[in-house]
This record gives structure tokens, sequence and C-alpha cells, in this order.
């Protein structure tokens, strides 16, 4: 099989953490799923730099020629034992 010019446009992603922006380096990880034209990530824990609804929303940008869907777990609050 083959991978034409849509890239990964029928695959999720699943991360631990949201993709981080700000310093080169961590912003790579944001830019990179949307080069490669993902069509959904979801991610667990938001970051505080991140780039996928916590501090940007890179997936969603107007201005970019591509757009995915990001979804977050939204995890119950502990109970607490006393």
């Amino acid at each position: 099989m083959s991978l034409n010019h849509k890239k990964f446009d029928s695959l999720c992603g699943f991360m631990s953490h949201a993709a981080v922006t700000g310093i080169l380096s961590d912003y790579r990880c944001a830019m990179s799923l949307l080069h490669s034209r993902i069509n959904r990530v979801h991610y667990d824990t938001p970051t505080n730099s991140g780039a996928l609804g916590t501090l940007y929303r890179l997936h969603c940008n107007p201005k970019l020629n591509h757009n995915f869907t990001v979804t977050r777990t939204i995890k119950p609050a502990a109970d607490h034992v006393s």
C-alpha cells in the first residue's frame, strides 16, 4: 500500500498530553500534526503551553490550509475518602 498526497487524513492520533507550542523545538510537535494532515487527535492531559486548545487552537486556525478535530478526556473529580 502506498501513501498518496492525502498523507494521514484517515488517521487518529492518541496522546497522553496536548501538543505544545512556545520554544521552537516544542512547536514542532503541534506543527507536525498539522503537516501530516491527520484527521483527529485525542489527548488526556492539557498542558500550560498547549497548541490544541489550552493556549492556542492551531488545529482550527482559518489562516491555515488544513484543520483537524481535537478531543480531550474529561476526567471525573476524585472522590475524597475521609
